[in-house]
């Protein structure tokens, strides 16, 4: 819990202090209509001339490794999980003779992974126009959609405190339960305020669509595996 919570309050401290910096770097007016680039790399271009372009790419290169290399690991082992509990087909439930790994679940992340960043970079509005930058795209649909399922995860705490009363408890929740429904309407003004934002919205409507899909198809999949 130490090395949890030393560890996000530092990432906390860390990402305000650089997103605080951007502002002395590049003022507001200029900022909203950086289009083409990060807002990061202006502010290291600015800083450091041509160079920053170069140091900020490759700051950014290194994050999305780090990124891809967590969600390599996690993603594909909550599918096998599911698959062993049955709740998604026991294919993605068997490991690599040798290797030991969920590759069966790590391939279909892959396929889905791929058919995602193809779609949404051959899609053309209907005046012809290309959608706007595919990561951004993704990025956009992707935190739309963790943020909600996350926001939900969090909650389960006041259906669990209900349901589960006598159940072991090796650590509790400090401030409960103020500190859980801050949490939640926090991330719920941020759900909302994706909604409402044209160049936000379309992403978010999507993720939604996505979700209540998998709904559909995760009780399907349950009712026939109970019948």
């Amino acid at each position: 819990p130490r090395v949890f919570i030393g560890g996000l309050l530092l990432l906390t401290v860390l990402y305000v202090s650089v997103n605080i910096s951007y502002y002395f770097a590049v003022p507001g007016d200029v900022m909203k209509d950086i289009k083409s680039s990060p807002v990061s790399t202006e502010v290291c271009r600015r800083l450091v001339g041509p160079a920053g372009l170069l140091l900020a790419s490759a700051a950014l290169m290194l994050s999305v490794f780090g990124s891809v290399g967590g969600n390599l690991l996690v993603g594909p082992r909550s599918v096998f999980a599911m698959a062993n509990e049955r709740m998604a087909p026991a294919y993605f439930g068997q490991i690599h003779a040798r290797y030991q790994t969920p590759m069966r679940a790590t391939f279909i992340m892959m396929l889905t992974t791929i058919a995602m960043i193809f779609g949404v970079a051959l899609y053309t509005g209907a005046d012809g126009s290309a959608l706007k930058s595919s990561v951004d795209w993704l990025t956009d649909f992707v935190v739309f959609g963790a943020t909600l399922l996350e926001t939900l995860a969090v909650a389960t705490i006041y259906v669990f405190r209900v349901t589960h009363r006598d159940a072991a408890r090796p650590y509790r929740c400090p401030g409960y339960p103020v500190v859980p429904a801050l949490y939640i309407l926090v991330m719920l003004l941020v759900l909302g305020n994706m909604l409402m934002t044209a160049e936000s919205r379309a992403t978010a409507l999507t993720g939604l669509g996505f979700i209540a899909g998998g709904i559909l198809i995760y009780f399907a999949f349950v009712r026939r595996i109970r019948a």
